[in-house]
């Protein structure tokens, strides 16, 4: 369940700054911020990922 609300996170923030970057219509002030938080939380994700593999006991 975890690794399915991980996967749709992701999905939301690598289309949706496809999506945001195509939009002219938007001003680059919520852009810069979109793009800000996407790359936040994927690095934040991929941070807590790394940790856990490394930390996880091996058998």
């Amino acid at each position: 369940m975890e690794n399915r609300f991980v996967l749709s996170v992701v999905l939301f923030c690598v289309l949706g700054s496809a999506m945001v970057s195509s939009m002219h219509s938007l001003s680059q002030t919520f852009k810069s911020t979109f793009f800000g938080v996407a790359i936040g939380v994927l690095v934040t994700i991929g941070i807590v990922r790394l940790y856990t593999y490394f930390t996880r006991p091996k058998q």
